[in-house]
């Protein structure tokens, strides 16, 4: 569930505007006090239902939020499961009371409006109801990010107990052998909780039985990966730790500590400074990527890259990106190192009028953008040629090919720039400074091949670019097929899965046990992985290792190359991988990297300093 549009009035130093076309992520920049915190407040407020005060009112009168939500038929089911609005069992019968409740709901998403009278009285209302009671019942759950407090409502909930006997015992927190002492949660007690029936359980030893379950499933592992995060991110000499608060108002709230390992200190978080907290947010939402029961949720950030380095805003940037995947992001910034990852299509430029009023521009000039933020491309000085690459890891497996078959390239003299898309602001940026450099055309955009047609995806990437120069004319070189590679394979880490040249490099022991691993791991969870249901699709079967075999090629083209490179690769440390890179680069020949290495030799600076074959 997102949200595709937008349209507020009357709020703060917002007569009115609207906002459509919103996708996964929507970025606000502009200056000082043009309201930007203004729209993300509006937002907000339409979905929590505060009453707006007089003071945050433009003018007299009342104020109107309208959001379209885009629903999809997994959010149905979802609410379906859930039994929101309709308890009925059977999904048609659930599905004929949902659009009963929700009648304007058009089949993919429903339109309302967040009403505030003069009086504070709020409600919600359509085209069919003046108040519909059932519409916030399935707004979806939003997270703002302040640097306050943190991220509200991301950590834990509140669950409260109310007329017992024991709750006194709860609140104390007294521990079950000896009612003198505090409870020093080190769960001593459970042996003995664990021997009695369910019936026979009271209120304090089942809550300690709760609480020592839901801390042992999962958070002890979270906090871990919160630490290595936060110490990465520059969260030294602190450590975090999460402590179940016993106070029965908030049973099963988690409280966060950090623990300065220097001077033997315990803080919270609005006790730590606005850098400490910055980093913080950072690592919980870097934290929170990967977490296989993480829902989709809507999250708002005002000002992200506050009390952050540059460098930590790359990072932050970065980690927006991967959560733009699952979530959608809407934020405001200052920084051009927020925007790096995303394209013009995610950004409203926001700024006031003659009245002075909260205006928006979308899909604004890209140059003006990174003009007005101070965007400066560093990483193009004192370079011949550059590449941009799509992965991370490309930035040192490219290096590795340059030095194999063209050795007389300096790479201190290639710059190598990693960008999450190819149309990306980043990529973007850089053309735009490399034209004013004597760079100019000396530029490669490696792009992955998806398993798509390779010929759409260079024409797409072409069409792109040449449709942005008629916006920003004479900012931009010319992007030509000479300067667009799209890989054969998935992506680059699907070069490197040549089963002789595995066995050579010691990644497996011979060629037959790469392929009886590689099936075991499809059998096991591969024949799930979107890429290989699109091939099964496509009629390619895999039944056998000897099928597997047989369409080895094919898996390498449509194969996701993440997920099969990490199958072999993912058990060595860095400076091992690289090492057994460099060794399965040894043995390669031309043919091994056939569509890279013809795009290179194409390329006259590349040409003239490849390796002489005819030695």
């Amino acid at each position: 569930m997102k949200i595709s549009s937008v349209c507020i009035s009357n709020y703060r130093s917002i007569d009115y505007l609207e906002i459509k076309d919103i996708r996964e992520v929507l970025i606000l920049v502009g200056k000082n006090n043009a309201g930007k915190s203004n729209i993300i407040g509006a937002v907000t407020s339409a979905f929590s239902g505060r009453v707006i005060g007089p003071n945050e009112r433009n003018h007299e009168g009342n104020v109107v939020i309208g959001l379209t939500l885009d629903i999809s038929d997994d959010d149905l089911h979802v609410f379906q499961r859930r039994a929101i609005l309709s308890k009925y069992k059977k999904y048609d019968k659930w599905y004929e009371e949902f659009c009963e409740k929700i009648p304007s709901y058009n089949g993919d998403s429903v339109t309302f409006e967040y009403v505030c009278t003069m009086t504070g009285d709020v409600y919600y209302r359509d085209e069919f109801m003046k108040n519909n009671p059932y519409i916030s019942e399935i707004f979806p759950k939003v997270y703002r990010l302040d640097n306050m407090s943190g991220i509200t409502g991301l950590e834990d909930d509140i669950l409260m107990f109310e007329g017992n006997e024991e709750i006194g015992k709860l609140r104390d927190n007294r521990c079950i052998f000896d009612e003198s002492r505090r409870c020093s949660n080190r769960f001593d007690c459970i042996g003995l909780i664990e021997k009695k029936k369910p019936s026979e359980l009271t209120l304090v030893e089942s809550a300690k039985l709760f609480q020592y379950k839901l801390f042992m499933s999962n958070i002890d592992e979270f906090a871990g990966k919160v630490n290595r995060n936060f110490l990465k991110n520059g969260g030294a000499p602190l450590t975090i730790s999460y402590e179940m608060n016993n106070d029965v108002s908030s049973l099963l709230k988690f409280e966060t500590k950090f623990h300065n390992v220097k001077n033997k200190t315990v803080s919270n978080l609005r006790e730590l400074s606005n850098g400490y907290r910055s980093i913080y947010n950072l690592s919980l939402l870097e934290s929170s990527i990967d977490e296989k029961n993480a829902l989709p949720h809507i999250i708002i950030l005002d000002e992200p890259e506050s009390n952050l380095h540059p460098k930590m805003q790359k990072v932050a940037s970065d980690i927006l990106y991967r959560l733009s995947k699952k979530n959608q992001i809407i934020f405001s910034t200052h920084s051009p190192h927020m925007l790096i990852n995303f394209t013009g299509d995610n950004i409203a430029q926001v700024s006031l009028d003659k009245e002075y009023n909260t205006s928006v521009a979308q899909k604004p000039s890209l140059s003006r953008i990174l003009d007005t933020l101070g965007y400066t491309a560093s990483d193009l000085m004192g370079v011949d040629f550059v590449f941009f690459v799509e992965g991370k890891q490309d930035r040192t497996r490219l290096p590795m090919l340059l030095s194999k078959f063209y050795p007389g390239v300096d790479l201190n003299r290639i710059s190598i720039i990693s960008t999450n898309s190819c149309t990306n602001i980043k990529t973007y940026a850089n053309l735009k400074y490399m034209n004013q450099l004597y760079i100019k055309d000396q530029f490669l955009m490696v792009r992955d091949g998806d398993g798509k047609d390779r010929e759409a995806l260079t024409k797409n990437l072409i069409g792109f670019y040449e449709d942005s120069k008629r916006v920003d004319l004479g900012y931009l070189p010319r992007v030509s097929k000479e300067n667009v590679l799209v890989l054969r394979y998935y992506s680059l880490e699907n070069y490197f899965l040549d089963p002789r040249l595995c066995v050579k490099a010691k990644v497996v022991r011979s060629v037959d046990e790469f392929f009886d691993i590689l099936y075991a791991k499809y059998v096991k969870y591969l024949y799930k992985n979107n890429s290989f249901k699109a091939m099964a699709a496509m009629g390619i079967k895999i039944e056998s290792v000897e099928d597997l075999k047989e369409h080895f090629e094919d898996i390498l083209v449509y194969g996701r190359g993440h997920n099969l490179y990490d199958i072999f690769y993912g058990r060595f440390k860095k400076e091992k991988e690289e090492e057994v890179l460099k060794r399965y680069i040894e043995y390669a020949d031309r043919e091994t990297f056939a569509d890279i290495i013809e795009k290179l030799d194409n390329i006259s600076y590349f040409n003239a300093r490849k390796v002489n074959t005819s030695e």
